[in-house]
């Protein structure tokens, strides 16, 4: 699994994001593809596609991400799109250390002499598409597993966080806990990943989504299980009973 060897998997990204200065056509494509993950595994951005839509408005991503979108100074990366479901994606990096400096040198090549609205990254000319990134991820220069997408990142990013707050979980099972108040808790918890990961309900962000989908079942199964509960059926976790 990713998180389980994560810093081996993004060194590998790194060493291609860190070329000074690519002598070939490979090396550049393999920087750019790099710095399109590295920025995902930052921010928890999602990939995007070609002609995608919410209610007939296009929405966007990183393999959409037009010029202006992009907001660049020497100090921080920054850019603000409509994502998924017409829902506002910000992201900043800062802008501190070897890699996001070599990061931010791409990004002004990349984005020189194109207009607003022509996409930031793209390889000879061409877009690049969510297919290339999970090539590259799969390939060679990462060795990331087959069935293994950039889309997981997002997956893997809610995995850790609700493994971190569970660390924190003021809960014991000697003291009884209750489920109420285990599952007020814990939703309470996953509504900060949502927000994390630009999870909205309307207008409000939802941790509902993040434990349907972005979060390991198994860490919430076993969360629970320490405490001698279970997770409530909203959750919509099937529980191994094997």
């Amino acid at each position: 699994a990713f998180l389980d060897d994560e810093k081996t998997y993004r060194d590998k990204w790194l060493q291609d994001v860190l070329i000074a200065k690519p002598s070939s056509k490979a090396e550049r494509r393999d920087q750019v593809l790099s710095t399109i993950v590295e920025l995902i595994y930052l921010t928890n951005s999602r990939i995007g596609g070609k002609n995608n839509k919410t209610k007939g408005e296009p929405t966007y991503g990183m393999s959409t991400l037009q010029v202006q979108h992009l907001k660049l100074t020497p100090t921080e990366i920054s850019y603000n799109y409509t994502g998924k479901k017409g829902a506002a994606q910000i992201a900043r990096v800062k802008v501190n250390n070897a890699a996001t400096k070599q990061i931010y040198k791409t990004l002004v090549t990349l984005v020189a002499n194109k207009n607003p609205t022509d996409l930031v990254f793209t390889i000879d000319k061409k877009p690049v598409n969510a297919e290339a990134v999970n090539s590259y991820i799969r390939g060679a220069s990462v060795g990331l597993p087959k069935e293994f997408t950039v889309h997981r990142f997002r997956n893997a990013a809610g995995t850790k966080a609700a493994m971190e707050f569970i660390k924190r979980s003021p809960f014991k099972k000697s003291t009884n806990p209750s489920q109420t108040q285990v599952t007020s808790w814990f939703m309470e918890e996953a509504t900060k990943i949502g927000e994390m990961l630009m999870h909205r309900n309307g207008e409000e962000f939802t941790g509902m989504t993040s434990i349907k989908s972005y979060i390991d079942p198994q860490v919430i199964v076993e969360f629970f299980q320490s405490l001698d509960l279970h997770p409530p059926k909203k959750m919509g976790i099937k529980i191994d009973k094997k």
